[in-house]
């Protein structure tokens, strides 16, 4: 039974010493992705994507207005403007 702990142990430890080294090679990668050389902080850049789009929606918003605008008021739909169906 220990001689089978030992060879468990002994074909595991490539594997693990591979996926932590990956990760640790990913993390270094991220943070030179990101930015500076010391890397940005993840909530500087997620505080920078939020204000981005928040800029995109009200651009969004205002070229809404203006289209409605231009078009001008359209059709009423609704029940009153709907031909009645059945009885009398």
């Amino acid at each position: 039974m220990k001689t089978s702990i030992v060879i468990a142990v002994i074909a595991a430890f490539p594997p693990t010493l591979a996926a932590a080294l990956g990760y640790f090679a990913n993390s270094r990668s991220l943070r030179r992705s990101i930015g500076e050389p010391s890397g940005v902080p993840l909530t500087t850049v997620v505080q920078r994507l939020d204000e981005k789009v928040d800029r995109l929606v009200e651009g969004q918003a205002a070229t809404r207005e203006r289209l409605a605008r231009l078009e001008g008021p359209g059709p009423r739909v609704g029940p009153t403007s709907r031909p009645r169906m059945g009885r009398a």
